[in-house]
């Protein structure tokens, strides 16, 4: 026995009202999953900054098995590998930032120091060469400063000199800059301009790692290739 056209309507209709309400909870769950991986990446570099690698490792994973989509959580997850010297493992995390976010500066920023660490020389200056076609990065100077430390690594004092005053032209109170550039001017036999340098860091950022080791180089006696 088939029933009235009114009570087959009034089904359809309550089908479709459930449909339509079942909808809204689907997208606030979506949202609710990336606000808890987002609490979990926050917690992931809360702990690291305060020493607790493990269960900033830890959080970072958890962030990323909640979204596995969060492009941030990878990178941070790379830098504490690189900070560990698991270079492979950074590497991998870099790749899947930028596999996310093809606009990721900070992961081709990131992924270049690896492939300077692995003496992939060529790689690094791709990659940060990619970082410096952002225009709105609001660091550059850590890029140029990157970039400076690869020429060292390949024995271009001269090259790494001008990425290094680059990096101390885009920010004249970046210690880290003039540190790099002290070591540069050394290894040029620039002693006199070396010394400046290593001065400007402790004037800086006295208290800071940076300057500790501009004392300690200061306190060497000087040589004369300033090696």
């Amino acid at each position: 026995m088939q029933g009235s056209p009114l009570r087959v309507a009034t089904a359809i209709l309550g089908c479709l009202l459930v449909v339509v309400s079942a909808a809204p909870a689907a997208a606030k769950s979506k949202t609710e999953k990336r606000s808890e991986a987002q609490k979990y990446l926050r917690l992931g570099q809360i702990n690291y900054e305060q020493g607790k690698t493990l269960e900033a490792i830890e959080a970072l994973q958890k962030a990323i098995a909640i979204d596995g989509r969060l492009a941030e959580a990878h990178d941070y997850l790379g830098l504490i590998y690189l900070q560990q010297s698991d270079l492979k493992q950074a590497r991998r995390e870099f790749k899947k930032a930028i596999g996310i976010n093809p606009y990721y500066t900070d992961g081709y920023n990131n992924l270049g120091i690896v492939y300077r660490e692995q003496g992939k020389f060529d790689k690094a200056m791709t990659s940060f060469e990619k970082a410096l076609q952002d225009k709105a990065y609001r660091t550059p100077e850590r890029i140029q400063l990157n970039i400076a430390y690869t020429w060292m690594a390949r024995g271009d004092a001269t090259a790494a000199i001008r990425h290094f005053e680059q990096a101390v032209s885009l920010n004249p109170k970046y210690p880290l800059g003039y540190l790099g550039l002290g070591k540069a001017y050394q290894k040029a036999g620039r002693a006199e301009q070396a010394e400046k340098s290593f001065r400007k860091v402790v004037d800086l950022a006295p208290e800071s790692p940076a300057a500790a080791e501009a004392r300690q180089i200061l306190s060497r006696p000087p040589t004369r290739d300033g090696a």
